[in-house]
């Protein structure tokens, strides 16, 4: 599916296979993430904890490909009549979810990367031709772990970015209500948008 201004695919789960069901609509869930059920969660009826944020009410248009043919019907997502919150209210929590979600995939497609380079070295520094610069190679190793926010001696089984799991967090504080982020939880996503971009320049 795709909204009228031609942003970013979305993905549907309607719990079963019919239209009379409401259809929960969101962006496509991260790559590489293992899906998480809740705990009332009813086997092949229950859809993963998302990952990606719902779409704002508004026209989007439906395409399917099948053979060489396309076919396309448009249809408009409406707010439900019982939300209270403004437009605005509701775009403010979108355009926060939205940027946690596209920085939580650069630290998904980063993970394997820095991990990758972390493993790398600690074989290196067991060979026997790198004896002379096993100091240097810890540098290195504490350097990266630095860098993804693990304590250096929690990191001797490899590293990966601990501030996904805080991505997380907020992502599913704002999503869980259709309500004005509070200021708390505001702050602390801009706080996390931050650090984010600046671990992932560095």
């Amino acid at each position: 599916f795709q909204a009228e201004d031609g942003i970013r695919d979305i993905s549907v789960w309607t719990g079963v296979q019919t239209c009379a069901l409401p259809i929960y609509m969101h962006y496509t869930p991260i790559p590489g993430v293992a899906p998480e059920y809740p705990i009332s969660a009813n086997f092949m009826n229950t859809a993963p904890v998302p990952t990606s944020p719902w779409v704002m009410p508004g026209r989007y248009k439906a395409v399917l490909r099948v053979d060489g043919k396309e076919y396309s019907q448009n249809f408009e997502v409406r707010i439900d009549p019982r939300v209270r919150a403004t437009a605005d209210e509701l775009k403010k929590q979108f355009d926060l979810s939205m940027q946690l979600y596209e920085l939580r995939m650069r630290f998904e497609a980063a993970d394997p990367q820095i991990n990758g380079l972390f493993t790398q070295l600690e074989a290196i520094k067991k060979s026997p031709a790198a004896a002379g610069v096993a100091q240097q190679i810890e540098s290195l190793q504490t350097k990266l772990s630095v860098i993804a926010g693990v304590a250096p001696q929690r990191s001797r089984g490899g590293v990966g970015f601990v501030v996904k799991d805080r991505i997380a967090g907020i992502f599913g504080t704002l999503q869980d209500a259709d309500i004005a982020p509070t200021t708390v939880t505001e702050t602390a996503a801009r706080d996390l948008i931050k650090q984010g971009g600046d671990t992932l320049a560095a």
